[in-house]
């Protein structure tokens, strides 16, 4: 699969700030006019089955310990400004999408999977996205409902043992087949990523803070950095 329409940078959230929202149309058009190309968000469904852009679990950043699954999507949008996919689908300018799946490594379901490739197809985004996810059930799904939509496999260390983490990362390599590998640049020394490019194993990094950070990762050989476009730009 030919990916090489991905761009070297990513806006990580969109370009957020203390007046503009991560996860956000208006923080996706802000990075389109900053000149990014392409910006990474994170999905989740919330109670009644819509695609809502939100990164945790719960809402307590907003001082409300619900989880987000347990609110309707315009009890989202009321409350706290949460957006639906579909909205972004329709009104962004920004280019392209790098749509990371919030989902648990091992989920096996595809409720999630099969609506967003829905909404992809529908609003013909097909040859504009970037499918993410930690989650090895997700990849594996969408692989096989739609193939040409590329895959990007994330991998941190997280709490993880480290035995553990890389019997993930290289299940995620040759099982679900993904076009890349994305991996946090807290968790890989320099000569990690000085092999991944030794090997050919296309792979993109985050989360980049620094004008500095962003061109050593590309001349180690990142075909793209996620960064947050708020401490560069």
């Amino acid at each position: 699969m030919n990916i090489s329409w991905l761009p070297k940078i990513q806006a990580h959230r969109g370009f957020w700030t203390e007046l503009i929202r991560e996860n956000t149309l208006q923080g996706l058009d802000e990075a389109s006019r900053k000149g990014y190309e392409m910006a990474e968000i994170d999905i989740q469904l919330s109670q009644d089955q819509q695609i809502v852009l939100f990164h945790d679990i719960d809402l307590k950043k907003f001082s409300d310990s619900s989880r987000l699954s347990a609110k309707t999507a315009e009890q989202l949008r009321l409350d706290f400004q949460i957006e639906k996919l579909e909205e972004i689908f329709k009104q962004t300018e920004i280019k392209y999408l790098n749509i990371e799946l919030k989902l648990p490594v091992f989920k096996i379901g595809g409720v999630l999977e099969n609506k967003v490739i829905d909404l992809i197809e529908k609003h013909n985004w097909q040859d504009r996205v970037l499918f993410s996810s930690f989650s090895v059930g997700a990849l594996y799904h969408l692989r096989h409902r739609n193939p040409k939509i590329p895959r990007a496999f994330l991998w941190a260390k997280g709490e993880l043992w480290k035995d553990l983490n890389r019997y993930i990362l290289w299940l995620g390599i040759f099982w679900m087949r993904p076009q890349l590998v994305h991996l946090c640049v807290d968790d890989f020394p320099n000569f990690f990523f000085k092999t991944l490019k030794f090997l050919r194993i296309p792979y993109a990094v985050w989360t980049v803070r620094s004008r500095e950070q962003r061109e050593l990762y590309l001349r180690l050989g990142a075909l793209s950095v996620i960064e947050d476009a708020n401490f560069i730009r």
